[in-house]
């Protein structure tokens, strides 16, 4: 799904009162702020789980992955 429909849809999903229950798959960790409780997965093993911010705390795989993601988004 290219980013303007991704954030589209998540912005769709943030205005659904009450919220459900979504599982929610990207590799944009972008998509990702908005979610309770995120799963980070490495070779199909879990390696880390909590919130955005936990994440970038604790999670090197995690935090490399925003990283890039923000200065390749900002070229």
């Amino acid at each position: 799904m290219d980013h303007k429909t991704e954030s589209d849809l998540i912005s769709q999903l943030s205005s659904v009162s009450p919220k459900p229950s979504t599982v929610l798959i990207s590799h944009r960790v972008s998509a990702m702020e908005i979610c309770d409780h995120i799963i980070v997965l490495e070779n199909g093993e879990i390696t880390a789980q909590g919130s955005h911010q936990e994440l970038l705390e604790c999670s090197a795989l995690y935090r490399s992955t925003y990283d890039y993601q923000q200065l390749t988004s900002s070229q």
